[in-house]
């Protein structure tokens, strides 16, 4: 993933370099740059290519942050001054990394990486909380500053909705109130009545409130149907639950309760427009965190409780509140496409794998030069190379991709700083890229040839048998073996 984006990032200045435009008698010199990238956390730690909720360090901003593990082990009494769980309420006190701070982390792993064993700098990379990825640009002085770490961005519709907190909470609070002989389906009953009380264009989908949409850990349901959930069931644990239920499940009412309050507020400062309010969303942040503690305890965060400060931090910087949510929906047209066509491997061998292969040959066209497949050695001895890439050919990360006229032309090492060069290099790591979403549809397609080629002998061998059985006869069933008993 981080050389992916770092050749859309070359790519994108490639393409996008200065522009003259002109405007009545006016002209003015245009730049186009990638200025943030938003997405869910694990889509971050790999394009940053840190080590996220997998390290002793999940969030990549925070160093002094541990994870749950870490903390566990260390317990209040050992942990070190300055340093804080993922349970810490806000962002008040703690240290935040820089740019420049993270480069230093950078180039101290590589320095350390030739000097200590493999263990030791795989701890070392769990420690700190970052990797050496090959080809992340961050690794790279000329193109990091183009789209440092801080442009990276936290999409709140995944920390809250898609598998976030929302789902957490509702979780547990479902199971506190299961133990108290309130299931599921009386609240699915009155949350459903209280939706009949006024008519929308998009009712509300009731049915994701059964047992069949909550595991062990989160409530499963898409994030467009927990947007229009929550406030249905504010209100009916509000008005509609039993008096000695809300007594017993005061702590935990309190801490949705705040997590609603929480919602809202997220939605009024979206749709205003304005950063006004934002120090009272602060303040229900730090109400939330206290109150889910209290409730469920520390065990039961998740770092997505963390993640969520940096969305209001962000939009303090930037006084606009970005989201997933309009690329959510449109790419949950292309996932249904594909998981529909998913239920038969068939399909998605014949029709994704095609498509694929139709990509990268447009790619591909749009060169002036053919391609070849080469190894670094054979160049260095001056030799042509041997294989031809073929469509959705894998690139190794021992070979090369370079043009056919220049191997035939030249017998050395490439030149990095020719800018076709460059180019070649951005496509290698995108066909990559590209090869390793269809490594599964490639390998059922050669156990699919080798289970046909071993049925269609099968097949044959039985019309052989058939038509003559003598050549699968042993020699005494053919009558070509003596079977009188040996001579002494």
């Amino acid at each position: 993933m981080p050389a992916v984006l770092r050749a859309i990032l070359l790519e994108t200045q490639r393409r996008c370099g200065p522009h003259l435009l002109e405007l009545l008698d006016k002209k003015i010199l245009v730049t186009y740059q990638i200025c943030n990238i938003i997405g869910d956390e694990s889509a971050l730690h790999s394009m940053l290519a840190c080590k996220g909720a997998s390290g002793h360090k999940p969030c990549y901003r925070c160093p002094t942050i541990l994870s749950k593990q870490c903390s566990k082990q260390l317990g209040e009494e050992m942990m070190p001054d300055g340093f804080f769980s993922i349970a810490h309420p806000s962002l008040a006190g703690l240290h935040q990394s820089t740019d420049e701070d993270i480069w230093e982390l950078l180039s101290y792993l590589e320095e350390q990486q030739p000097n200590v064993s493999k263990q030791r700098f795989a701890e070392l990379q769990r420690s700190i909380g970052w990797t050496l990825a090959p080809g992340n640009l961050q690794l790279e002085p000329n193109l990091r500053t183009s789209l440092p770490p801080s442009c990276f961005l936290f999409d709140p519709l995944h920390c809250y909705f898609s598998q976030g907190i929302l789902g957490t909470e509702m979780t547990l609070l479902v199971g506190r109130l299961k133990h108290n002989n309130y299931p599921l389906s009386s609240l699915a009953a009155a949350v459903s009545d209280c939706s009949k009380s006024f008519t929308s264009l998009h009712p509300p989908n009731v049915t994701a409130l059964s047992d069949r949409f909550f595991s062990e850990e989160t409530w499963k349901a898409n994030a467009s149907t927990q947007l229009g959930l929550w406030p249905l069931i504010h209100w009916t644990l509000q008005t509609r639950l039993p008096g000695h239920i809300k007594e017993a499940l005061s702590a935990e009412l309190s801490s949705f309760h705040a997590l609603c309050e929480e919602l809202k507020h997220i939605n009024i400062c979206k749709h205003a427009g304005t950063s006004r309010g934002l120090a009272t969303l602060q303040s229900i942040q730090e109400k939330h965190m206290l109150a889910f503690v209290a409730a469920y305890t520390e065990e039961c965060c998740k770092p997505k409780h963390h993640f969520r400060l940096h969305v209001i931090e962000d939009y303090w910087k930037r006084h606009q509140l970005f989201d997933c949510v309009a690329l959510e929906r449109k790419h949950r047209l292309a996932k249904a496409e594909i998981e529909a066509r998913g239920n038969n491997l068939s399909a998605v061998d014949r029709c994704i794998t095609a498509r694929l292969n139709l990509i990268q040959l447009d790619e591909m066209k749009s060169y002036r030069f053919g391609f070849q497949v080469v190894s670094p050695d054979i160049l260095q001895h001056g030799c042509f190379p041997v294989r031809v890439l073929t469509p959705l050919c894998f690139v190794e990360a021992s070979m090369l991709l370079v043009p056919v006229k220049w191997v035939q032309t030249q017998k050395g090492p490439c030149d990095p700083c020719l800018p076709w060069w460059r180019d070649i290099c951005a496509l290698a790591n995108a066909s990559r890229a590209l090869f390793n979403a269809t490594r599964i549809s490639l390998a059922y397609r050669a156990w699919r040839g080798y289970v046909l080629n071993k049925e269609r002998r099968r097949q044959e061998n039985e019309a052989a048998r058939a038509r003559d059985p003598r050549p699968f006869l042993g020699l005494r069933e053919q009558g070509l073996e003596d079977s009188s008993d040996p001579e002494p």
